[in-house]
This record gives structure tokens, sequence and C-alpha cells, in this order.
């Protein structure tokens, strides 16, 4: 049988995973295999193994305390180890990953810690996520530092190369992408982390490869009156094959974008991403318009971008933004995107940025030297459709070569905002631009506002385009 997954509509039509069918607590049982082992060729000079190489102490110090999975891990299983023993005299904590060399090739090869394996390795350290010894994210994650003892850590590779990590059973997202095989596991039994064992269920759990955790809250865009929904009488439906899938190659794409931006985490919340390509976009059966806000205005799907979502403010919490503002975007350019994050919304042109940059109209637009009559260009503009908020005016192009293709492309980003119905004016094209759109009118596919803080932040859309 499919995934499925049991879902709760509220009245405000947001999905709710309530739990996923199957597998429970998102795993089920794979009957062969006798278990994960660590390696005895390759393990740090402070480590001794233990219970047939399925434990792993420290004798001596606070570091060398690396140890490897004796075999590469097949993709979707999950590797896990509990922490058996800790001693509070040392700081730090236990360091966990994934190497694409063997054992064999790192004999006598092993650094002081793993976060200082310098190929071929992906390691989370602390909150921090540190790729071939260069830190990638910050806070990824709950602190490794404040783990306990019996606290249960793993790691798994999906079959699109995404590597996640599961604190005591509870996946915390994507950790990097396009991991490379074949994939080892890591371990380092560091700081106040004595001795580590694999858990005896290791390598008979499988989860499925679904991006989707208990808990999460998604906007209902499609039909869910469909013949995959039953008992919308109490509210719960069970949607099949909602969940997996390995990413597009679009997404891909647009992920090593992002990642090459170095966006710290904390800005991001990961459970609001999607793939709007066109295959994606179309799969899902959404429309590509849709009515939000009180009173209801018309916007567009940003088909062909792809979009971050960014953690929501505490301002857009306490006003209800995700249900009572309107949906626009807001173009810019690759370099405007962190002073903005910074700042935690938009600015007007003449104002300064954190960094001490004055904000000014973008090439093409409107200026003090180039206006009509009257005309206040010190507002913030916005459009309901990415067609005209992507247009060169706003969403300047950046140069991209691709980390894993070495292929080169255009990029364009622009936020993705919500804004108090009140707070704006809809208006004709400062640029003159006509039929941008098919179903928002000329007369209304430019926004402006003179309030500050109007627009609250909701994601990044991203659009890249091969040279």
């Amino acid at each position: 049988d499919p995934p499925r997954v049991i879902i709760e509509i509220s009245d405000s039509h947001k999905v709710k995973v309530l739990s996923v069918l199957m597998f429970c607590s998102g795993r089920y049982v794979d009957d062969g295999g006798d278990g994960f082992r660590f390696s005895d060729v390759a393990h740090g000079k402070c480590v001794e193994l233990r219970d047939g190489n399925r434990t792993a102490v420290r004798t001596s110090s606070y570091n060398y305390g690396i140890v490897l999975s004796e075999a590469a891990l097949p993709d979707d299983e999950v590797f896990e180890i509990r922490l058996s023993q800790l001693n509070s005299k040392w700081s730090g904590s236990l360091g966990i990953g994934v190497t694409s060399l063997s054992p064999k090739l790192l004999r006598n090869n092993l650094p002081q810690t793993a976060a200082s394996l310098k190929s071929q390795s992906i390691i989370i350290s602390s909150s921090s996520v540190v790729r071939d010894g260069l830190k990638i994210k910050e806070q990824y994650c709950s602190s490794l530092d404040g783990l306990v003892s019996n606290s249960v850590v793993g790691v798994a590779c999906l079959s699109g190369g995404e590597l996640h990590l599961y604190i005591d059973g509870v996946d915390q997202g994507v950790a990097a992408y396009d991991v490379p095989s074949p994939r080892y596991a890591v371990v380092d039994v560091y700081g106040m982390v004595v001795s580590v064992s694999i858990e005896p269920s290791a390598s008979r759990i499988r989860r499925n490869p679904a991006r989707i955790t208990l808990g999460q809250v998604m906007p209902a865009e499609r039909n869910l009156s469909g013949s995959s929904v039953s008992s919308l009488d109490e509210k719960k439906v069970v949607l099949q094959q909602l969940v997996g899938g390995s990413p597009c190659e679009y997404e891909a794409l647009a992920r090593r974008f992002f990642d090459s931006l170095v966006i710290p985490q904390v800005f991001l919340e990961t459970r609001f991403d999607r793939c709007y390509c066109r295959r994606c976009h179309e799969e899902r059966g959404e429309k590509d318009y849709y009515n939000r806000g009180k009173p209801e205005s018309l916007y567009a799907i940003p088909v062909g971008w792809f979009r971050f979502g960014l953690s929501v403010s505490s301002a857009a919490k306490a006003n209800n933004a995700d249900e009572t503002h309107h949906r626009a975007y807001h173009g810019t350019s690759v370099d405007r995107i962190r002073p903005i994050l910074d700042t935690g919304y938009l600015l007007l042109p003449g104002d300064v940025a954190l960094g001490g940059d004055k904000i000014v109209e973008g090439k093409g637009h409107y200026n003090d030297d180039w206006k009509p009559a009257g005309f206040d260009t010190k507002k913030l503009f916005l459009s309901p459709t990415i067609k005209y908020a992507g247009l060169e005016a706003y969403a300047r192009k950046h140069g991209y070569q691709d980390s894993k293709t070495s292929k080169k492309y255009w990029a364009r980003v622009a936020f993705q905002v919500w804004i108090r119905p009140e707070t704006y004016e809809k208006g004709k094209s400062t640029m003159g631009a006509k039929n941008v759109d098919p179903r928002i009118s000329d007369d209304e596919i430019e926004w402006s506002t003179c309030v500050r803080g109007a627009a609250h932040l909701a994601g990044i859309v991203v659009k890249l385009d091969e040279k």
C-alpha cells in the first residue's frame, strides 16, 4: 500500500499532519540483515570497540574519538546510535554525519574531530552543518550539545541525495543536498560523550523518504473534496500518496544555488519550501491563481520558480497575516537578501540598510530625476504576480555557475510577502509594462505603500535560467 497520512482540515483551510499510517512513528521494519557495526579498520586512537563492534568507548582525552560504519549506508535507511555514557567534566558533544571515503581509505588519516574531515564528508556538530571542513549552515537543528544520556541520534541519506538528521526519532530536516555515494556513517565520540552504541534494530528500520513531518501545517492549495478524502464531517481525512518522491532536477538546482548564498538557518522554515516548476506544480493539481486575504485579492502562483520558506515573524503571527493579508512579490537583487533578512522587513528608497547602504530606485524605474510630476518614488513597490515583480528592473540578474554540472545560469530572486490590505494602493505599471499577466489587470499590476512593516516576509522565490 502507498504511504497514507492522516491530516486535519481547519476552518482556515490549513492542513495539519496528525499522524503517519503504515509505519506509525515514520518507520517500518525490514527483516533483512543482522545490524550495523563500527569498522575496526579505521577509528580514532582514543576509541575502543566492544560488543561485537557495536559499541564505541573513548578511553582517554576528549577527542580522537571518530568511528565509522563498517558498511556503506543504503538509501532511505537510518543509522542510529544511543548515547550510553556521558562525562560532564568535558564540554562539547557528539558529532555525526557521513563520508564517501571508506574506512580503508581513512586508515591512519583520521583527524582529531569529525568536523575537521576535509574531503567528501558532511558532519553535524553542535547545531551547525560542516561540509569538507567548511560550515555551510548554522542553527540547523537543536544543539547536539544538549543531548542527555540515552538520547538516540541518527542519520539517513534519501534516494534523492538528501542527508537528514534524527534526534530521538524526530526528523530535523535536510542537512545537505547532493550527498555523493557511497555513504559511510561517521560518529565523533567527543567531549562529554564517552560511549555510544548502535541501536540493535538500526539495520532493520527504514524511513519512508517523505519530506513531511508530524505537526506540519501547510496551505490546502489543492482540491480536498476528491475521492482521496473521507470523513470531512470529522475534519479528518486520509490523503494517499501525499508524501514520497525525491526532489526534481530543478529543485536540486535551486537548492544548490540557495546553499551558495549561505543564508543562516535561523531565517528559514524548510517545511514551507515548494517547487513551482511546471512539472511539480501540475503534479500537485494546483491552480495558477488563488484568492487570499480578507477581503480576498487575486494573486498568481510563482510557476517556474522555487520558494524557500522563511520563519514567520511574531508580528505576522500576532496579526494572523497568513489568513488575513494579501499575497504579493517584491523583486530584488541577490546581494540585498541578507540585509533585508537582517532588518526583518522591506525598506523604502531613501532608507539606509544595515551595513550603511542607501536604498535607491532600481534601474528602469521612476526616480527623483525621472518621474511624472507629483509622483512619490519613496514607496515600496510590489505586485500580485511574479511575472511583473520578476522583471529585470526589480529582480536583477545574478550570474551563477552550478557547483555540480558547471553550467552557467542567470539567477533572479524575489521576496514573497503578506501585505496588510488597507495599507497599499493598486495601480498601473510605473515602467510602462503592459499585458504582463493575463489574469491581473494592467490597472492593478503594481502595488505601492509608504508604510514600513506593512509587508511581512513569507518566502524567497528563485528562478534560474541557463545562459
